[in-house]
């Protein structure tokens, strides 16, 4: 996809458009070369509903234009690729998602990202059982070529991203918020080391998005749409792992859950695991992981799970075991620097967000003057284009 139409869904995105009003412009051969050319698209959409093209004024598709245009070249600056839906790297098996993101930014190696991967989640609060499991099977799982998929947060997440780094092996994060920072801030060491070890940090959300809770919740689907299958660590009943529970069985995923030995099957954080297991038990989509399992009986019924759904892609690969290690010989990749502020502003655990704060980590002061400006932009200290439900604070 040219760099002009990704800065049209950028431009739509900020416009508060959703997926299936944005497809109505990526369906279609648009000759959009400046914002008024885009204003005038958006009054001739007839598949827009009336309201929404009223609330659209040229001024503010202007506004969200510059916007986009600078956060495409301030990516570029650091590293970060946006790919688009309908780009050859672009992960295949996430586009069968109904809510498919129609853009991914990426930093490090893009090429994992149509790699044989399984998602490790768990709880921010692990037993040390499920912490050395966490990292002993994701080792184990990475030594053969998956990827390892999770999100950087505490507990689980960490303990995947540190053993498929132990293994040498790869390991994707997947984050909720812009790629300007790392979430939470005592694992920046621990996305270098990803980023050095080719893998690769991944958002829907563009540089300068700061992080809310909902963003957490709708990263989730992202872990397991990109994923053959969700490896479920530690949780407890109402832990937010339950949401990637919920996408793994929507998305046709096989869903793997750890069963824990007696005297630690009744803490806190292991009791979802029950409840998973009693929903899902007997299901053809669903594995209980023993307690002496190792990777090759994982990787083993992934492939009966992957010829039980006749999966209609022929052309997806299979659990191959192979791919990572001729990558990791032809890659001949150099170590990424990780982009940060000097001194980072701290952002709290999101454990004590409520669901109206928006506690990001890069205060508006540091996004660069915008060099196109509307007479209104400069009258105001401090203008917000909303994407969708994602706000960036941009001062004038």
């Amino acid at each position: 996809m040219s760099a002009s139409m990704i800065q049209v869904i950028l431009t739509l995105q900020y416009l508060k458009m959703n997926n299936k009003e944005i497809d109505s412009f990526t369906s279609q051969d648009l000759l959009v070369s400046d914002s008024s050319s885009l204003s005038d698209s958006i009054q001739h959409n007839s598949r827009l509903p009336s309201n929404k093209q009223n609330a659209i004024t040229p001024g503010s598709v202007e506004n969200a234009w510059d916007l986009s245009k600078e956060i495409i070249q301030c990516s570029l600056r650091q590293g970060v690729q946006i790919i688009a839906k309908t780009d050859t790297t672009f992960p295949i098996i996430l586009r069968e998602l109904s809510d498919c993101p129609h853009l991914l930014h990426v930093k490090g190696d893009t090429k994992i990202l149509n790699s044989d991967c399984i998602a490790v989640v768990g709880t921010r609060n692990p037993t040390q059982f499920g912490r050395e499991k966490a990292g002993q099977l994701s080792s184990e799982l990475a030594k053969t070529g998956i990827t390892i998929v999770s999100g950087l947060a505490k507990g689980i997440d960490t303990a995947a991203h540190e053993g498929a780094l132990k293994s040498e092996g790869c390991t994707i994060a997947v984050l909720a918020h812009g790629l300007q920072t790392v979430y939470p801030a005592e694992n920046r060491g621990l996305a270098t080391r990803i980023l050095n070890q080719n893998g690769a940090l991944v958002s829907e959300y563009p540089w300068y998005t700061t992080i809310l809770p909902r963003y957490l919740v709708a990263r989730d689907r992202i872990q397991s749409g990109m994923s053959r299958g969700v490896m479920v660590i530690e949780t407890g009943v109402k832990g937010g792992t339950m949401h990637t529970v919920k996408n793994c069985v929507e998305q046709n995923r096989l869903l793997m859950v750890l069963h824990h030995p007696p005297g630690y099957d009744t803490d806190e954080n292991t009791l979802g695991n029950k409840e998973i297991t009693k929903k899902y038990s007997g299901s053809g989509r669903f594995y209980l992981i023993g307690e002496n399992d190792d990777a090759k009986i994982i990787i083993e019924r992934m492939q009966d799970f992957q010829k039980d759904i006749h999966h209609s892609d022929e052309s997806l690969p299979t659990v191959t075991g192979s791919i990572h290690a001729k990558m990791a010989q032809d890659s001949g990749q150099t170590s990424i620097p990780w982009c940060v502020r000097e001194n980072p502003p701290q952002c709290p655990d999101d454990a004590g967000f409520s669901p109206d704060e928006n506690r990001g980590f890069m205060k508006a002061s540091d996004l660069k003057k915008r060099t196109h400006h509307s007479k209104r932009d400069q009258k105001s200290k401090k203008t917000e284009i909303s994407m969708g439900q994602k706000t960036l604070g941009v001062e004038s």
